[in-house]
């Protein structure tokens, strides 16, 4: 997913592989050294007169020539309510380090996320200026989704510009050849990013209503709705307690009741994988209504703001139904989700998916299907490996079987039961 939205894959630069190096024209910082911008907000929307975030105006650290007549100057400093960084040459000139702390709503640095970009060469330095400068006319109210002070905001800092800022500064001085020296504690650039936004979060402490605007609820198809949400830090905190509680392979989490910190103390130890970074791993969510009645009663613990916004989002319905999240423009995720939702809520669609793998796979090819799926994490329960399967194939990946076939077969399928309730939806609606 990072790299079909063009970031590249961080564990690529952490494990040694190289990357393509960062030649593009780098992005103008003309307002960089633009006057203070206003006092930061707290969490109740007042002014604090505490976290206040400026641009300096001060001498450049370096200005360098990068040829044909261009040049790009390095700042001393760059701040926000978010971040303050600090620029420096490096030991290897002409090589720059930059040490980054994050900032709390009271604008102090929050002592956990103090991290140290290294050996990074003049383009990738002023592109990291530049994305921090970005986040400088944004204000707390502004962490979950870029408002007012938003309006230039690239794209890809939209959603939850902070963590998004994050992973970009990360990906910048990686895939440039340079080195992150990340807080103590974190494996990983994904965990660091993952993390952060859960901690600012604990600082800012948003509500549901924070929430309820980002969350685009559609039934896609009868009695499966779709909740649409932009950022993948936001859709991945909404979705994890549902997600793992209905098909977690531990079965400490599974159909029981537990707490972010529990679920991130398994995911750091051996047996769950070394890391905890959920919301850059997974996609898209899938959970049937039963799980959401679980969640609404207290069954899970005690409900997170995201969790009250995603109960809000949904729709009253009496019956048996699915709910699958993703990011929106996502296609092959959601085609993914919606396989799910077919198998679980169509009889029909399920008896022939299930056909189409019994028929058609060897025993030693649904063997290797298992081991693949859990490798990647999925419980260990035959009917949730088949639907894992399907859905796989139905949206064009067949993990790796070499069996084009049966992939052509659960899309059609796909497919036609598909259209068959488009035009149920549309002969409903005439």
């Amino acid at each position: 997913y990072l790299r079909s939205i063009g970031l590249p894959v961080f564990g690529d630069a952490v494990s040694g592989a190289k990357t393509q190096a960062f030649v593009d024209e780098a992005a103008s910082v003309s307002a960089a050294a633009a006057a203070a911008v206003a006092a930061g907000i707290g969490a109740d929307g007042a002014d604090s007169g505490v976290a206040q975030a400026e641009m300096q105006e001060e001498e450049p650290l370096v200005t360098m020539d990068i040829g044909q007549g261009s040049e790009i100057s390095i700042p001393q400093r760059v701040c926000s309510v978010f971040f303050e960084a600090e620029f420096s040459v490096g030991s290897m000139a002409p090589t720059f380090d930059v040490d980054i702390s994050a900032l709390g709503p009271d604008g102090k640095p929050v002592a956990s996320f103090g991290l140290t970009l290294h050996s990074l060469d003049g383009r990738a330095a002023h592109r990291i200026a530049s994305t921090l400068a970005d986040l400088k006319f944004l204000r707390w109210p502004d962490f979950l989704r870029a408002r007012e002070g938003g309006a230039g905001l690239p794209k890809a800092l939209q959603d939850t510009p902070p963590a998004s800022a994050l992973m970009e500064l990360l990906r910048i001085a990686l895939s440039s050849c340079g080195r992150a020296t990340l807080p103590e504690g974190f494996s990983s650039p994904q965990e660091c990013v993952c993390c952060y936004f859960d901690t600012m979060c604990d600082l800012w402490a948003p509500a549901a209503a924070d929430f309820c605007h980002l969350f685009h609820c559609e039934e896609v198809l009868p009695s499966v709705f779709c909740v649409e949400i932009a950022s993948s830090f936001v859709l991945g905190s909404t979705f994890l307690r549902t997600q793992e509680y209905y098909e977690c392979p531990n079965e400490r989490f599974r159909r029981q009741c537990f707490s972010f910190d529990e679920y991130k103390a398994w995911c750091r130890s051996p047996d769950g994988g070394g890391q905890f970074a959920f919301y850059l791993k997974w996609h898209g969510f899938n959970i049937p209504s039963w799980v959401l009645d679980d969640l609404r009663t207290g069954r899970l613990g005690r409900l997170r703001p995201q969790e009250e916004a995603l109960l809000a989002s949904i729709p009253s319905h009496s019956g048996t139904h699915y709910i699958i999240g993703t990011a929106p423009g996502n296609a092959p995720t959601l085609r993914h989700e919606m396989a799910h939702g077919l198998y679980t809520t169509n009889e029909d669609y399920r008896s022939v998916a299930r056909s189409i793998l019994s028929e058609h796979l060897s025993v030693q090819e649904t063997e290797y299907l298992r081991k693949t799926l859990l490798g990647m994490g999925y419980w260990d329960d035959p009917d949730i490996l088949r639907d894992e399967t399907q859905a796989y194939m139905a949206s064009g990946d067949d993990l790796g079987s070499a069996r084009p076939d049966v992939k052509r077969l659960l899309s059609e399928n796909f497919d036609a039961f598909f259209e068959r309730a488009r035009r149920g939806a549309s002969g409903a609606g005439d």
